[in-house]
């Protein structure tokens, strides 16, 4: 017989988080669009359907086939939206749709959904540790003053959480980031010197 704590993969939720773990997107796709066949209002079956369109969307950028890659990042946006109309507090799918909408090129979007997502979760390292890192990233490609703010986030963050691995890492980019400032204005100013 089967051990305790074994879960009966008897659902078609329940197969696909086993495909999906197993990394068989194709198989999780459709086992997670049976169970909403069964149930459509099954959060939990959106939520990882649009996960699977994340990682098809990952997958075909990275072997660069773009074009491929937009439709399942458009198709996550829709599970996750009709996800948020059902459940607009549904902290994870807030997060991974910022993360769409911010790399579809709409930061604005993208922070006011991370902003709300905090308002509305003020005891969450995740909502915070999100908005942080796209601030870090802003504020690395086009040099604007969000590092602050982003160092303030993972503060919070951490005193929520201090085993929190995003947290740690990116606070520790963003210092790493001062560093190199630093040292690049400081080699600027001595040969300006020299100059």
């Amino acid at each position: 017989g089967r051990g305790p704590g074994i879960t009966p993969v008897r659902t078609s939720f329940n197969r696909g988080v086993y495909h999906y773990s197993r990394g068989d997107l194709d198989a999780a796709q459709s086992e997670f669009r049976a169970a909403l066949d069964e149930d459509a209002s099954d959060h939990r079956a959106r939520f990882n359907l649009a996960l699977v369109y994340d990682e098809k969307a990952r997958h075909a950028h990275d072997a660069q086939l773009n074009e491929d890659g937009s439709t399942w990042t458009k198709r996550a946006r829709e599970q996750y939206l009709q996800l948020l109309d059902g459940r607009p507090q549904h902290l994870r799918a807030q997060v991974n749709l910022a993360a769409i909408e911010y790399e579809n090129g709409d930061k604005g979007a993208a922070r006011e959904r991370l902003r709300q997502a905090l308002g509305s979760h003020d005891d969450s390292a995740l909502a915070r540790v999100a908005l942080a890192s796209l601030l870090f990233r802003d504020s690395r490609t086009s040099g604007t003053a969000d590092l602050g703010e982003s160092l303030l986030l993972l503060d919070a963050a951490l005193s929520l959480d201090t085993a929190h691995t995003e947290a740690n890492w990116l606070l520790g980019e963003c210092h790493r980031y001062l560093a190199e400032q630093a040292l690049r204005e400081g080699q600027d100013a001595a040969l300006e010197k020299l100059i």
